[in-house]
């Protein structure tokens, strides 16, 4: 159940951010991770995990993974 939790929380987060970002709903993982690093001022390698990472492995995990998506979405809205 955690991987298709995060298997719907990750795209959706995608989804919201691209507009804001001037990408396009196929731009490839590596553009879209570069672009959320430079307008939040995060580590490309850190997002590219957060974005589209392996499933997490605990609930504990699943937690963290949904509020750092939340955190990532607000810095690209702020910005």
């Amino acid at each position: 159940a955690r991987a298709a939790a995060a298997d719907s929380l990750r795209p959706g987060a995608r989804q919201r951010m691209l507009p804001r970002l001037g990408l396009s709903p196929g731009a490839p993982p590596e553009a879209v991770s570069q672009a959320v690093a430079a307008r939040c001022g995060l580590d490309a390698q850190t997002v590219a995990h957060t974005l589209y990472g392996q499933p997490p492995d605990t609930d504990a995990d699943l937690v963290t993974l949904a509020r750092a998506l939340d955190d990532i979405e607000r810095q690209v809205a702020q910005s």
